[in-house]
């Protein structure tokens, strides 16, 4: 009669008290938070983070000049473009740009990440999306007032 290879060992009767279960045990040493693991970013995700980051060191260079006064920046398309405060925006392009340089040495060029890589790169692209904003709404309006005259041109000639 062959008998199963568990039912060969003695049965365990008892747990062992002294100090902590083998369980609690493992559980106190051998684990790690789920926060820990890394995790991949998409690519699209990636993607637009790196380029916030690019033009976000264009801008801070760009601002840099502008407050060392080696370029001028006067009239409506700079007062739009840095929203009336070029140096609170170089402040925020220059912390956005440390902070996903940054996050992108600690995550392999932001391929993988944890929570609190993930948190820097989040602060990090908010600061720049909106240092970046101002430069957007430029060129936003430009391309309206592009499409408006072409508008107005194409009606001017069709009347002709």
């Amino acid at each position: 009669m062959s008998s199963a290879p568990f039912l060969a060992r003695p049965p365990i009767n008892r747990v062992p008290t002294a100090g902590r279960s083998p369980l609690g045990t493992y559980l106190e040493h051998q684990t790690r938070p789920w926060g820990g693991v890394p995790v991949p970013v998409a690519g699209p995700v990636r993607a637009t983070i790196w380029f916030i980051g690019v033009a976000n060191a264009g801008l801070a260079a760009w601002l840099a000049f502008v407050f060392l006064d080696v370029l001028p920046c006067s009239g409506p398309a700079c007062a739009i473009a840095t929203w009336g405060h070029p140096v609170a925006l170089l402040v925020l392009a220059g912390l956005s740009l440390a902070l996903l340089a940054g996050a992108a040495f600690v995550t392999h060029g932001l391929s993988e990440t944890g929570v609190v890589p993930l948190c820097v790169i989040v602060v990090g692209a908010g600061c720049g999306a909106i240092a970046v904003s101002g430069l957007v709404a430029l060129v936003l309006i430009a391309l309206a007032t592009s499409v408006l005259t072409l508008a107005v041109v194409a009606a001017v000639v069709e009347r002709l």
